[in-house]
């Protein structure tokens, strides 16, 4: 009856569909395996372990390629734990490049003792269920994506090639879906004339825009990168790129997706607009300089003028200035975005103009107390570096008329300097390598939600009265100076407590 029994085990064991192998519990040796097992071996093992040939030797031996976890682990984990444990899915990868998907249980079989003495794997191929669950996922996908406005690409991480593309991508590539699917990434750039566009740092050089698909399979996340897309019939295109690689739930690599908005309606409008304030601010510039010279010109004349009258004369030409400093603000706006703001860098004394700058403020208020303070250098001392002294000139004067206006109650405000040196003392002076400085007042300061968005252009802060003149450029130019100096500029500030405005810049001076 024994034997009969053990008959049928083994007729059970030779004719299951599902795998089933045993392996030694202590070095991983395959003892022995159903039919079933041994030819799902032989899709995923090298060739030398085909046809049987992988009985007798370790899991460790046969190589076998997962794209989730080492096998080895799992055999470790289940030797030493004595708890079986499943995977669901399990993406194997064979020798000819293909993807085959496992449900694997590996458990333990103990002797009469309680040891752990073997280990016993069932295996079953669901390559077929996944890659239908995942058409089917591909499907519902498409459907929606096939109707959004935005282009959309999707790239297979294992072959390179293109695996969707809804119908807008198509279009703003000047292509057909057709054309598109099937193709390899790489393959891309010859089809169309694309270069890269109003890029913070490129060198104006043509980027294919499947370069940044190639970034996202390569694992980078690309977030709103501008380029031009020229088609055939000398059309032009400006469209926003993303891109995103994409991963199943064991944390494998399946795709990148590259999403595509047009947005050559904006930069139109966006281009008007600045050749617009271009016009305008020119056109204003001359009005306003013969306006304030006519002024200027009166009360310097010999005629003697009457208190009323020189004081309208002296408010028209601090209007008129006030004016002019914001037409050229907003030039300089205009040159910002059009890529036309230049340095002009050259040797000054970064100490002697704050001072100037300070001294010249003082004069202008009489609620404020400027107070000028320095570290790590004496106000005898020059810190010469290479500066644009008109723009940082610009600068300084802007944070102080800030931190003056948004004070209205009056109070100290602090100028500070602080010189950082990196090399030791040499020949009795110091070579200084970074400054930091600071506008430090005692106004009404700025709210918690404001500080991330300050030097936004044309942000201005909710706690302001709107009474309080300004059009929320000054910051943003700030910011945009200091920054093309290599520098950094950030505020510390509290509702009711003042704001500090701090400058760190590098000290570069001439080789």
């Amino acid at each position: 009856m024994k034997i009969r029994k053990q008959l049928y085990a083994d007729i059970i064991l030779q004719h299951m569909p599902v795998g089933a192998a045993i392996y030694d519990a202590q070095d991983w040796r395959l003892l022995a395996a159903n039919p079933c097992f041994l030819s799902y071996l032989d899709t995923f093992v090298e060739p030398r372990w085909q046809h049987g040939q992988a009985v007798g030797h370790s899991i460790t031996e046969l190589h076998i390629q997962v794209q989730t976890s080492d096998v080895s682990d799992i055999f470790a984990r289940v030797a030493q734990s004595g708890q079986a444990e499943r995977v669901e899915s399990m993406a194997i990868l064979t020798p000819q490049g293909t993807l085959t998907y496992w449900n694997w249980t590996l458990d333990v079989l103990r002797d009469e003792e309680g040891h752990i003495q073997y280990l016993l794997q069932t295996v079953i191929d669901v390559t077929a269920q996944v890659r239908a669950r995942r058409a089917a996922e591909q499907q519902r996908l498409s459907t929606v994506l096939d109707q959004l406005p935005e282009g959309i690409l999707m790239a297979d991480a294992i072959s390179g090639v293109i695996s969707y593309v809804n119908p807008t991508a198509a279009h703003f590539l000047g292509m057909t879906q057709e054309q598109l699917m099937g193709m390899a990434v790489s393959r891309l750039q010859s089809f169309d004339e694309i270069e890269a566009c109003n890029q913070p740092g490129s060198d104006g050089s043509p980027v294919p825009w499947n370069f940044f698909l190639i970034q996202a399979l390569s694992g980078e996340t690309i977030r709103s990168k501008e380029t031009v897309i020229s088609h055939a019939d000398g059309t032009r295109l400006n469209v926003l790129i993303s891109a995103a690689p994409l991963y199943t739930s064991n944390g494998m690599m399946s795709s990148a997706v590259l999403i595509l908005q047009d947005i050559t309606e904006q930069k139109s409008v966006e281009q008007q607009k600045n050749e617009f304030l271009w016009m305008a601010n020119h056109e204003l510039r001359t009005p306003v300089t013969i306006i304030q010279g006519f002024a200027e010109l009166l009360v310097q004349s010999e005629h003697g003028l009457d208190e009323e009258t020189r004081s309208a004369l002296l408010n028209i030409i601090e209007q008129s200035e006030y004016l002019s400093g914001l037409v050229e603000s907003m030039l300089d706006m205009t040159r910002l975005e059009q890529q036309q703001f230049q340095l002009q860098l050259a040797p000054h004394d970064l100490l002697a103009l704050v001072m100037r700058i300070v001294e010249s403020q003082a004069v202008t208020t009489s609620l404020h107390q400027l107070r000028f303070v320095t570290e790590g250098i004496a106000t005898t001392d020059e810190l010469i570096c290479l500066i644009d002294r008109e723009r940082m000139t610009q600068v300084l004067s802007n944070l102080l008329n800030n931190a003056m206006k948004y004070s209205p109650q009056g109070g100290t405000i602090e100028v500070g300097l602080r010189a950082m040196a990196r090399t030791s003392r040499q020949q009795g002076s110091h070579t200084y390598q970074e400054a930091l400085i600071w506008v430090k007042d005692q106004g009404i300061g700025i709210a918690a939600a404001d500080i991330p968005h300050i030097f936004d252009r044309f942000y201005r802060s909710r706690v302001i009265d709107r009474s309080m003149s300004g059009f929320g450029i000054g910051l943003y130019i700030v910011k945009e100076v200091v920054t093309r100096h290599g520098g950094r500029v950030w505020v510390e500030s509290a509702p009711g407590r003042g704001s500090t405005f701090y400058l760190w810049l590098p000290l570069k001076t001439q080789s």
